[in-house]
């Protein structure tokens, strides 16, 4: 059986590079470049980090001028949410031999 990858790296590179985790992953860092440190300016700390809470891009960078992010996606802890979020359905979902697939919506209190 496959094994997943705990983290994920991406890169994207140019005018407005911007990157999002895949399904089942959430960010673990965003880091910005650039040559031209000024495209940068209130968009990232002095470490060249994006803060989580933001999106991982940097807009308005120019052919001359280009910027690049990397993101870094680390697997979901919570096994349920990480299914919920790869198979929001049952569509295309393989459950273990001698089980089937049901979703459900389960209220707060029943969990």
């Amino acid at each position: 059986r496959p094994k997943l990858q705990l983290y994920k790296k991406l890169y994207a590179k140019g005018t407005d590079p911007s990157l999002k985790c895949p399904a089942g992953y959430e960010a673990a860092i965003c880091n910005a470049h650039s040559y031209w440190w000024h495209m940068l300016e209130n968009k990232v700390d002095d470490k060249g980090i994006i803060s989580n809470d933001k999106d991982c891009t940097i807009p308005n960078c120019n052919e001359g001028n280009w910027c690049d992010v990397s993101l870094v996606c680390k697997i979901m802890e919570d096994l349920d949410a990480y299914a919920l979020a790869v198979c929001p359905d049952c569509e295309g979902y393989t459950c273990g031999e001698d089980f089937e697939c049901q979703m459900i919506d389960a209220d707060d209190d029943e969990m």
